[in-house]
């Protein structure tokens, strides 16, 4: 691949990134990439490359910052990777979380990109459009893919840019003492709360004596509210764009979105959730009852809960309870291409995807792995387990995609802003429409939908 060819429109479409962010007044995030063509991996049949003198190849790793169970689990994969690879050796730089995606496309727009990075599942698309990553269609056989779940395989336009190597888990952990001192009915998968039920079992929560306010939405910011708010919107009916064509106005902006945002802050007027709350540490400290987040908090919660720590589904606002999915994708670059490394780096993945690391995967920070087999065995994921309302609501296609567009990160941005807004009393309409409007505009701009 020809760097320098590419390095003036990157350059481009980082500063029509920059133009588009200081014109939607919103924070980092957004992407207003040109589009940049598209980039072909080598042959599957290429051998693993070594230096000529037989020393091993040196390929370097980016991801986000995890959690310490993370960590400890990515550090194992390389460490296990490098002992037993006769011609590669693995090395990773860690970054904020929170900005990697960002971090990456600037590191795209001047060259500067490692072999491999680990980005979140959303911005797959995003990537894949500004060639930062490359196709890996042609070195991941039918016969690898059968053993993982469909989620574990991120695709931009037919081809694959991406392996993850765990699925997530959202729902509400819930605190067992509060709900039976409240004598509130246990929700169920088959049977979840009512959109009314909610409202009334949240007013008995809050009659608990510890307990300060029953919920807690743990919202700490526009990042987390594209995620773990949208399981509400689908159920309600709305979403944050329409599935056809990818553009938000008429689906961000629409009755049932509105709705839905009005019903979560009609619950914080009544004082059942408190928008001034983003750890999740009422929860931990039992002076909210409820908390909507995901696995990565159930070693925590299930070392200060015990016992009491359970989950249940959300509420179903008229159109059945969701979830969200999501994973991180391994993903190559044009860097490996470049260097003739792009096996060596799939080498990696594939080893990272192991059985051995498939099976720590929840042990790491409570997600689900993607290989099917494993899954089905781990006594945590049965039928009447801890986390079995995780493998009930994937296996039963009760969840909700964020949008699988090149415009991600605008809608992240936008979606984000729009809601914090409304949090600090903005508006809801106004304050989607305008969202609306400022994303369709990026993804028209850059011809995502072309």
């Amino acid at each position: 691949m020809e760097m320098i060819r590419k390095k003036l429109p990157l350059l481009l479409a980082l500063l029509l990134l920059l133009t588009s962010i200081v014109g939607c007044t919103g924070t980092p995030g957004d992407s207003s990439a040109s589009d940049v063509g598209s980039s072909a991996a080598s042959p599957a049949t290429d051998e693993p490359s070594q230096a000529a003198d037989g020393e091993k190849k040196t390929l370097t790793i980016w991801r986000g910052q995890g959690t310490d169970g993370e960590e400890a689990l990515y550090n194992s994969e390389i460490s296990g990777f490098n002992a037993q690879s006769a011609d590669t050796v693995i090395e990773y730089e860690v970054f904020p979380y929170d900005d990697f995606g960002q971090t990456v496309r600037a590191a795209a727009a001047t060259d500067s990109l490692p072999e491999l990075v680990y980005l979140d599942g959303t911005e797959v698309a995003n990537h894949a459009f500004i060639q930062s990553i490359i196709p890996i269609t042609s070195y991941i056989d039918d016969e690898f893919k059968a053993k993982y779940a469909d989620s574990a395989f991120s695709y931009y336009k037919d081809e694959l840019y991406g392996v993850n190597q765990q699925d997530g888990g959202l729902a509400l952990w819930a605190n067992r003492a509060h709900l039976e001192a409240a004598e509130v009915r246990i929700p169920s998968y088959e049977e979840p709360w009512t959109a009314d039920e909610f409202v009334t079992v949240l007013e008995a929560l809050k009659e608990v004596e510890e307990v300060r306010y029953p919920l807690d939405m743990a919202t700490s910011g526009g990042g987390y509210v594209i995620y773990a708010w949208q399981p509400w919107i689908v159920s309600f009916g709305g979403d944050w764009y329409n599935h056809d064509t990818l553009t938000a106005t008429g689906a961000l902006d629409s009755e049932e979105t509105v709705g839905a945002i009005s019903y979560i802050m009609d619950l914080a007027a009544k004082g059942l959730w408190n928008p001034d709350e983003t750890s999740g540490s009422e929860f931990i400290d039992r002076r909210s009852s409820l908390v909507l987040t995901g696995h990565w908090t159930y070693v925590e919660y299930s070392e200060n809960l015990g016992d009491d720590l359970m989950l249940v589904p959300m509420p179903d606002l008229g159109n059945g309870s969701q979830t969200a999915v999501g994973g991180l994708s391994f993903c190559v670059t044009p860097v490996a291409e470049q260097n003739g490394v792009v096996q060596n780096a799939v080498d990696f993945i594939k080893f990272a995807l192991g059985d051995e690391f498939q099976s720590q995967v929840n042990d790491a920070n409570g997600s689900l792995p993607v290989n099917k087999e494993i899954l089905a065995s781990l006594d945590v994921f049965k039928d009447g387990a801890t986390l079995s309302l995780y493998a009930k609501q994937l296996s039963g296609g009760r969840f909700a995609v964020r949008p699988p567009s090149p415009a991600f990160p605008t809608y992240q941005e936008q979606v984000g802003t729009a809601v914090m807004n409304i949090i600090s009393g903005g508006d809801i309409k106004s304050e989607l429409e305008s969202a609306a409007q400022r994303i369709d505009e990026v993804i028209e701009a850059n011809q995502y939908n072309a």
